[in-house]
């Protein structure tokens, strides 16, 4: 459960080399255009980081969403998700 405060905070998303953002660029194009376009996709990303448990298997993307969801509130959660496809220019 995320703390409340009644501010928003801006999430920075994640630096990444290029290579790395044109090879996530390319996945994620591949993820909106199987959701049916951007919001859905947006709303999806959204869901997998409120979805993450302690129970689902260990990886450095589970922990990253389990700290994600005791962090930040769900608004801050869009907020990251947008900059994120938008630094990758598809948003």
């Amino acid at each position: 459960m995320p703390y409340s405060f009644p501010e928003v905070i801006e999430i920075p998303p994640i630096p990444m080399s290029p290579g790395i953002a044109a090879r996530q660029a390319v996945n994620i194009a591949a993820k909106i255009a199987a959701a049916g376009g951007l919001d859905a996709a947006r709303a999806q990303a959204v869901a997998a980081i409120l979805a993450a448990t302690a129970a689902d298997e260990p990886a450095e993307l589970l922990r990253l969403r389990l700290l994600y969801q005791r962090a930040y509130s769900e608004a801050e959660l869009n907020h990251l998700v947008e900059q994120t496809f938008s630094q990758l220019g598809l948003g």
